[in-house]
Order: C-alpha cells, then structure tokens, then sequence
C-alpha cells in the first residue's frame, strides 16, 4: 500500500504510522518499538557493491521514472540544496514538470527576508524565472506560491484538535502538519483527481545518513519523512494524488546506494582539517579517526560538503538556508507564535504530549536550550 512506503512502527505485532500511538502501545504492551522503511526492497539488494551510474545519470533516470508514473507532477521546490538539485534532475533529463510549488508565509509575516521567505525569494522565485528566461523550462510550466499562512489558519479552524498529536512523527511544528492537508484547500488538485489523474507531489527529501562503527560504515533510514508526508496522510491514504520521495525511493534503490559510497569514499580519505569536515555533530556523514597513540575523534559532513558531493547541481552562488535546530516553536513560523489566541490550541497539545511522554519524545540540547524530538532508526545497511 502506498501510505507504507514512508515507514510504520512496529509494536509486537500491531503497525502504527504515529510516533505518540507506537510510544502509547508500547507502555501499554511493555514492549519495544521498532521502526521499518521499505524493508522488503532495501534488504533485497546488496549495499557492498557501488553502482557503476553517476550520480546525475541516475537522477535523470529517476525524473524519467517519475514521469513515466504520473498524469501530472507537482514539483516541490524550496531553493535548498535538495530541492534545487531535483529541479536540475528533471531540467537536465528535459522530463516536463506539470507544475512548481513554493511555499512562504509573506502575507502572514509580511517580511520577504524571514527565516521561512529568504529562501524562497531569494532562491527559488528567481531561479525558476531564469530557467523559463533562457529556455531550459517551459514557460507555461507554473510556479504555484502556496500562502502558508492562509492554509494554517483554515487548517487551525477545522482540524480535531484532539487528534492533532498523531499527525506527526519527527516534524511536529504547524507548517509540517498543516502543508499535509494543502490538496484539501487547492481547488485544481480536486478538479484533477476528480477526473481520474493520478497526481504526483515529488519531495526533494532528504540526505542520507551514513555512520561509521567499528571501522566499517553504514546507512540507515530515519523517521523523519513526516516533514513531508504527514501521519494524517499515512492513516487515511487518500485516494487520487501519491506522494514520492525524489531521492529515499524504494522504486530506484540504486541512486541511494549511490549516494552512500560517494559519501563513504570521501570520509575515507578525507583530511581532518578539510573545509567540508567538522568535529560539530550535523547528523549528516559520519567517520571516526583513530591515530596512532590510540586516540580518536568523531568528524561530521557539513550540511554544504555533503551538498557538494552528491549533488552535481549544487551551487555556492545561491542562498541555502540553514536547517532549523528546533522543530517544536521553531522560527519558521515566528508570526504564529506571536497570535497567542491562533496558537493555543498547538501549545495545548505539545505540552500535553511533554507532560507525558517527556524524555522518551524529546531530546534536549544543553548547549542551544532547544528540544528537538527523538529519532527512531531502521536497521543497519552495511556498505563494506
């Protein structure tokens, strides 16, 4: 079933999409829960041998599949290095986009420059433009700006707020829940999916998390989909429009298996003082350095070093925004935290959810005094 595609929790027997249900069950049971991502697939295929592709070979393999599966394709394009390179995907294998979506919150905020609009006006508007501009994009291909703030406050007066806390996973803020329920407000989606169309909405999500243990690496899949694909999604698997993950795809392994050599070889020759290598934890690649009087060290990718090695696209010349460190009251959606009256219900809900399930939810970060959710992991994917 599709709504399986982006990962499920697993409680003895008992599957469940939201994170708070699987911790609820799992009290209730004493028993331990276990998160799954596309097991059946991913354990199919040997992660040891690299594939001979590049990179952008593959990516314009996967525009053609994505096309060859869809009446039409609505790409999401945020301006951030993982969008931008799916764009470049589809651009360089000449796959006609249906339609680009972008979303801000200007009429909310009223400020182009915010934490949520820089990218967006900074990046993605022009950058869409300049590619109708000099031919490489249709010009008649158009670039839907979704008005976040309109589609959170609709979203705020009809949503059951009882139910609100199992609308999320890893991503609990109001813009990732409310965007779920977009094709419910977007007229056209319904017109569309009324007639028949299968409806694609392609994510550009996200990179892959390659760690290093006892001298070998491997990756594994994190529940963090829900930035894209609500649970709400999951649980009700509407009829009509399919969420894909660009890159995190069952239906081409190979361009994640890929990315993950890529990444391994270069943490395996890398120097301790190259530009894209930090000992600051970012979650991204992963290697520990042992040297010879027996010390070590742990060394991370930087968000921009592992851009540069998988994304043959990427570009220093455009505004990437830095990715946000708290996904509770995150500055993202700064105007809605400000309308005490709009956000009460939400700070209701995440107290409550704080009040309960505290540590075994959240994870705090002494150093910044933020509190960002606990990830669950699926299995180890050994690449050596």
């Amino acid at each position: 079933m599709n709504n399986l595609r982006f990962g499920y929790y697993k409680v003895g027997n008992d599957i469940v999409f939201s994170k708070i249900e699987a911790l609820e069950l799992a009290d209730r049971k004493n028993s331990p829960i276990s998160w799954h991502y596309n097991d059946d697939v991913f354990d199919s295929i040997d992660w040891k041998i690299e594939p001979k592709f590049t990179l952008s070979e593959i990516y314009k393999l996967r525009a053609q599949q994505i096309r060859k599966s869809y009446d039409y394709i609505v790409l999401f394009y945020s301006g951030g290095a993982d969008s931008h390179n799916m764009l470049e995907s589809f651009l360089h294998a000449d796959v006609k986009i249906d339609e680009i979506v972008s979303f801000h919150s200007y009429d909310a905020d009223k400020d182009v420059y915010s934490e949520f609009n820089k990218e967006i006006f900074t990046t993605a508007v022009p950058y869409v433009k300049k590619c109708k501009t000099e031919g490489r994009l249709d010009n008649d291909t158009p670039h839907r700006l979704v008005e976040m703030g309109d589609i959170i406050s609709r979203f705020n007066k009809a949503v059951s707020w009882s139910n609100f806390s199992y609308y999320f996973n890893s991503s609990p803020t109001i813009n990732n829940v409310a965007r779920a329920f977009l094709r419910e407000y977007i007229d056209e989606y319904k017109v569309l999916i009324s007639q028949g169309k299968k409806v694609g909405f392609i994510w550009g999500h996200d990179k892959p998390r390659i760690m290093h243990t006892n001298g070998k690496f491997f990756l594994h899949f994190m529940d963090i989909f829900d930035n894209c694909v609500s649970t709400w999604i999951q649980q009700n698997n509407p009829a009509g429009w399919f969420d894909e993950m660009f890159y995190s795809t069952p239906d081409m392994p190979e361009l994640i298996v890929k990315q993950a050599h890529t990444i391994k070889n270069f943490l395996n020759i890398s120097s301790d003082s190259h530009p894209w290598v930090t000992e600051q934890v970012t979650g991204l690649g992963h290697v520990i350095k042992n040297y010879p009087d027996d010390s070590w060290k742990a060394f991370w990718l930087t968000q921009d070093g592992q851009s540069a090695l998988i994304y043959p696209w990427f570009s220093d010349d455009l505004y990437y925004a830095p990715k946000y460190l708290n996904y509770i009251n995150g500055p993202r959606d700064e105007w809605f935290w400000k309308d005490k009256e709009a956000s009460s219900n939400y700070n209701k809900v995440m107290e409550s959810v704080i009040l309960k399930f505290g540590n075994k939810w959240l994870r705090s970060n002494e150093m910044i005094g933020l509190k960002t959710t606990k990830n669950f992991t699926s299995k180890k994917y050994w690449l050596e």
